[in-house]
């Protein structure tokens, strides 16, 4: 809680159903009065956190009985936006079958060597029964305990991870969401849904459902100076409703047809194509690029596709290892019969502009 709290969050906690038989209905009810209370007192001129509150970006969270009590909470109540628990126990009523009834970005974390609360028998039931955007990010060698902050009757503990190692990854895990869903630092998508969370050590971030999907035709690309490569891309909207979405591109210069994608049904799909300039020589090209969606009525989760990128001399047009005269005769070949390797800089057109792209080529040698 001070943690988020330092990260201008304003943190509130329900300490209802201590007792041994807790009614696990009551306690989503107290977290969902929780956020009442945030509203009064926004509300109330003598509060001390009066107009301090955005009570359009609320969010749940909770730990064990308290992370299936929080998707019970946010089942039957829309002013939550995101929900982030940490080994949601599964609760009566059932906290598996209220995730049907969740529509806002949710992330189930767990630890994978949680002898508690066991992830296939818990948090991979719910994360099964809900709807994208949905993640399940499995912190390795994470136990049950190890998500609080001191040990207590019947604690577990692991052969490979200590809680002080695994409370800095769980209080990442916890602010990387919140801050990308509910203050909307999108700069954090990668860390929480891209490639930095493909490299992420600690965690297994492999069980995610986004809300999209997006199939390249090819996962490498080839060009020279200046150069144009067209991809062209499938979209599928992964989700439970319809929505169009926005395409974004990292690594080089890069523009789509289109940049927003008309409606798209649940399961249905469309086509983009990502416009690629190549730079001025070999030193400049990164060696992928990332292309990435995003829902444009929800803006916090995006799929994404890494495309490795080739240096290719346009000059070699035959692809023989040398540029000669052999490349001419090739080009002209091609441009001849208006073939798309003649399309230099992929506008759709074989023309006068391609002669000039493979002559300032082939004259540099490249």
């Amino acid at each position: 809680m001070d943690h988020l709290a330092s990260w201008g969050f304003i943190v509130i906690a329900s300490n209802s159903e201590t007792s041994l038989f807790p009614s696990h209905g009551n306690f989503a009810a107290d977290l969902r009065h929780a956020l009442t209370y945030l509203e009064q007192q926004n509300a109330a001129s003598g509060s001390f956190i009066f107009g301090s509150v955005n009570t359009a970006k609320f969010g749940m969270s909770g730990h064990s009985m308290g992370g299936g009590a929080s998707i019970l909470a946010t089942a039957d109540d829309v002013r939550v936006k995101a929900l982030a628990n940490l080994a949601a126990a599964e609760t009566n009523p059932s906290a598996i079958s209220a995730m049907s009834r969740i529509r806002v970005p949710v992330s189930l974390i767990a630890g994978d060597a949680d002898t508690i609360v066991p992830v296939s028998s818990n948090g991979q039931s719910m994360y099964n029964a809900g709807f994208a955007p949905k993640s399940l990010p499995i912190i390795r060698g994470g136990f049950h305990c190890g998500f609080t902050d001191a040990s207590f009757f019947g604690c577990d503990s692991s052969a490979t991870l200590t809680r002080a190692q695994q409370l800095p990854v769980v209080r990442r895990l916890l602010t990387q969401f919140f801050m990308l869903t509910l203050k909307d630092e999108q700069s954090l998508w990668s860390s929480v849904w891209g490639p930095v969370a493909n490299s992420d050590a600690a965690v297994n971030h492999s069980v995610r459902t986004p809300g999209s999907r997006i199939d390249a035709t090819s996962t490498l690309i080839q060009g020279g100076a200046f150069s144009i490569v067209q991809l062209p891309m499938v979209l599928t909207n992964t989700g439970a409703t319809s929505r169009a979405f926005r395409m974004f591109g990292e690594g080089l210069s890069i523009s789509f047809s289109p940049v927003i994608t008309g409606i798209i049904p649940a399961g249905g799909s469309a086509n983009v194509i990502a416009v690629i300039s190549y730079p001025a020589n070999n030193s400049q090209l990164p060696s992928s690029i990332v292309i990435s969606a995003r829902a444009e009525d929800e803006s916090q989760s995006r799929s994404f596709v890494s495309v490795a990128t080739q240096w290719r001399c346009i000059s070699d047009f035959n692809v023989d290892g040398a540029s000669d005269g052999d490349d001419v005769i090739a080009f002209f070949g091609a441009w001849d019969t208006a073939a798309a390797s003649a399309d230099l800089n992929a506008d759709g057109g074989v023309d006068g502009d391609d002669v000039i792209i493979f002559f300032d080529a082939w004259d540099t040698g490249c």
